[in-house]
């Protein structure tokens, strides 16, 4: 992770860049006493993960700068005094550090940090994941399906049936190991044997669901509270 920071006294940031010197996942890109010039350098620069920002500085306030960072951006508020808090949570930034901080800290927030920047990453991989490639059964074969063509997966002693919009694809693989490759927002186990887009269902109704082409999948009852959820998310 990169990161940026922001303070109106060199001596604390002379202190933050010696605890990101001890965490090898961790680097500093720029820093700066002035908050428009930091602006400047954030802008014309490479975009950090993580922006350190003192709260009270004399030409600008944190408060004011936030609103001038790329959302993006995970923005850790440092001062002196805790009665900023509640103004840090309600601009949404990801941490809050009371001067004067510790190592181990500091090292928590990161650690949240970097969780959450993971999250993220992991989130729109599967959001821009569009294809799965899948091996047939024949030694050093792969086929190439399409997501948004799976209608459901149906699982057949130890292989799977791939389900698509024109055709079916069989594979060797169970529906549990092709279930951990498939995005979990789109696809769901409804029963020991099936997986349905959830963009495919057209109708659920007692313990069977309906999907736009006509197909009924039964619904087994230790899936029904997950789907549930889902529909409302």
């Amino acid at each position: 992770m990169t990161s940026y920071i922001i303070d109106d006294d060199q001596h604390v940031i002379n202190a933050i860049i010696k605890h990101i010197e001890q965490i090898p996942y961790l680097t500093v890109t720029g820093h700066h006493t002035n908050p428009l010039l930091a602006l400047n350098e954030i802008s014309k620069g490479e975009k950090p993960d993580i922006v350190f920002l003192d709260v009270e500085m004399p030409e600008l306030s944190g408060i004011d700068v936030i609103d001038m960072l790329d959302k993006s951006i995970s923005v850790v508020f440092i001062t002196s005094h805790s009665k900023y808090a509640l103004q840090a949570f309600q601009k949404d930034v990801i941490d809050f550090l009371l001067k004067p901080f510790s190592f181990e800290q500091f090292l928590k927030c990161i650690s949240k940090i970097q969780g959450k920047i993971a999250s993220k990453y992991n989130e729109q991989k599967e959001i821009n994941r569009t294809h799965l490639f899948v091996n047939p059964g024949l030694k050093g074969k792969a086929i190439q399906i399409e997501l948004a063509e799976v209608t459901h997966i149906e699982a057949i002693e130890h292989s799977a049936c791939i389900y698509l919009t024109n055709e079916k694809v069989i594979i060797n693989m169970s529906i549990k190991k092709i279930q951990e490759k498939l995005p979990i927002k789109t696809f769901i186990r409804v029963h020991r044997a099936y997986i349905v887009n959830i963009r495919i269902i057209k109708m659920l109704e007692a313990n069977l669901i309906t999907l736009k082409n006509g197909i009924q999948i039964p619904l087994g009852e230790a899936y029904r509270n997950e789907l549930m959820k889902q529909i409302q998310e």
